[in-house]
This record gives C-alpha cells, structure tokens and sequence, in this order.
C-alpha cells in the first residue's frame, strides 16, 4: 500500500522538481505521508478483516486505526491554521 500511495503521489513530487530543493523536500514530504496514510489505512483493513474472526481484536485495532487517521487528519488541520495565521 506504501508504494501504491508514493507512486500515485508521484506526479506532484515531479512538478515541484522544476525548482530543485522544492521538488526533493515535496518528495520528502509526500513519502512520509504516504507511510503514515498507508499505515493507518493497513491496519484499519486488517481490523475490518478481524472484527469477523475475533471481534475484539478486531475493534481495538479498529479503534487504534481510527485514533491514527484522527491524530493524522488533526495534524493536518493544525498545519493549515497556524500557516493561515501567520499571513494575517
């Protein structure tokens, strides 16, 4: 799945190399969250998997899985405030 996110993020990473510091930093950027998104969409189709076999492993991991997506969306809206602040 980590692949799969980095290859279809690839094409971004290839427009910000016409400026080459930005291109490797976006490409940076975009393998580290492509490893957490792919982490936390992993483990959350496992759990799905798991809710039929044990049900609670199965809601724990789905739980931790929720709680990783939560902290990984949160980040990002923080990440946007704190930038839009800084323009005011």
């Amino acid at each position: 799945m980590f692949f799969g996110m980095l290859l279809i993020f690839r094409p971004i990473s290839t427009l910000g190399d016409v400026v080459p510091l930005v291109g490797s930093m976006l490409g940076a950027g975009l393998g580290l969250f492509s490893f957490l998104l792919s982490c936390a969409l992993s483990l959350a189709i496992v759990a799905i998997a798991w809710v039929f076999v044990r049900p609670l492993l199965g809601i724990g991991l789905l739980v931790l899985a929720g709680a990783a997506l939560v902290l990984l969306l949160a980040r990002g809206h923080k990440g946007r405030g704190s930038l839009a602040g800084s323009e005011a």
